[in-house]
This record gives C-alpha cells, sequence and structure tokens, in this order.
C-alpha cells in the first residue's frame, strides 16, 4: 500500500509539473489569437487540492478489463481460469470503471488486491507461468531453509515480470525489494518452519503486493 500511496503522489506532481512545462509561453505561436484575449482565464489554483484537481492527468488507473487481462498476463494465469474468474466475478462491481486517478477509491484497491491474490495463488501452485518467473525456484523447501538469497531471487524475479525492467529508478527499486523481503518476515510469523506450504504461502503474500501495486494497475 505504501508503494502504491508514494507512486500516486508522484503521478500527480509529475503530471502537474509535465503541464505546466508544456504550456504555452509569452510569444508562442501556439497561443490563441487575439480574438480571445477576452475570454476571462480560470482562476489560478490556490490549494493543494485545487492544483490536482486542475492538473490534467495523463497517466490514469487501468479499468476492470484492462486489471483483469493485465494480471493474466503478466502471470500467464489464464483468464479463464475458474478460480481467478471466480473472484473477479465477485469483486468486479468494485474495480476501477474510469480511467481518472482521480476517482480512485479505496475500495477500488481493496477489489484490485483480493484479485490479486487469486492470481499469485494460482500462479505459486503452478497454474502460471511459474517456471517462466522463477525457473530456479524449489517449491517443496522449507521455511527454515528459504534462505535470504533464495527469497530476493524470487522477489527481482517477481518485479522483472510485473514491472518490467527499466520501469523505474534504481532506488526506487531498492525500496520495493527492501520492503518486500521484510514483508516476507512478516508474514512468515506463526507458519510452521517445518513446511513447504509455509514457503508457498509467504511468496504469494509478497506476489500480491507487487501485483496489485500501481506499476501494474496504472499506465
Amino acid at each position: 500500500m505504501k508503494l502504491t500511496v508514494f507512486f500516486l503522489l508522484g503521478v500527480i506532481l509529475f503530471t502537474f509539473t509535465h503541464c505546466l512545462s508544456n504550456a504555452p509561453m509569452e510569444g508562442d505561436a501556439s497561443r490563441k489569437p487575439s480574438s480571445f484575449s477576452n475570454v476571462t482565464p480560470p482562476p489560478e489554483p490556490k490549494t493543494p487540492e485545487e492544483v490536482i484537481n486542475m492538473a490534467q492527468v495523463e497517466i490514469g488507473v487501468k479499468t476492470f478489463e484492462e486489471i483483469y487481462q493485465s494480471f493474466s498476463a503478466v502471470t500467464g494465469v489464464p483468464e479463464s481460469n475458474s478460480s481467478v474468474l471466480n473472484i473477479y466475478r465477485n469483486v468486479a462491481d468494485s474495480l476501477p470503471t474510469s480511467s481518472d486517478v482521480k476517482g480512485f477509491l479505496p475500495s477500488n484497491q481493496v477489489a484490485i488486491a483480493k484479485l490479486a491474490a487469486e492470481f499469485c495463488h494460482e500462479l505459486v501452485e503452478g497454474r502460471g507461468d511459474r517456471a517462466g518467473i522463477w525457473p530456479n525456484s524449489d517449491y517443496n523447501v522449507t521455511l527454515a531453509n528459504f534462505s535470504s538469497a533464495r527469497r530476493m531471487d524470487v522477489i527481482q524475479r517477481m518485479l522483472d515480470a510485473f514491472w518490467g525492467m527499466g520501469v523505474v529508478s534504481d532506488s526506487e527499486r531498492d525500496i520495493a525489494e527492501a520492503e518486500l523481503f521484510d514483508l516476507m518476515a512478516v508474514l512468515e510469523a506463526g507458519e510452521s518452519m517445518t513446511s513447504a506450504g509455509s514457503t508457498r504461502k509467504v511468496m504469494k503474500g509478497a506476489c500480491s503486493v507487487a501485483l496489485s501495486s500501481a506499476y501494474v494497475v496504472m499506465y
């Protein structure tokens, strides 16, 4: 959730700056003719809320169908998979129906997270492109033997598959990897250290967070 909030704020700030940099300067040939000089311009925004509302958002949220298709594309879990399809039908009404980022609601993120969790469950259990995303992973390793090196390999390959290469800066990528690594430690609390099922459960949790992040559900 922290990654999503930071990214959304970054999008808003970037968009507003981009709009200002593209505004026609004095003497610019792209300005309106003098016949429009009597048109009263809108008042300048005074508060951060007004700035956001005035900004023309060029990067938006994917709609419900686009999110479903994107999740399927990056995980390799077919859209026809009965488990993900059932969850999709259950949460479809709560998924975004508009690409306008200003209309994105907390309920949208909850629905996205539920759908991502089911896609990740199917992926980790081998009903997606598990071999393509994690070609060297041992899904029968116990949680006690799920070493730091193995965990980081899972995280890095997962982000490569879900977010793509070079989409975020190195510093942002480092922060994301560290947060997902810490999340795995939180998720293992109370789990059986001698169970391979616990290892897969930890992988699914980290997968769900990465898949439901802004880097996947926005464009």
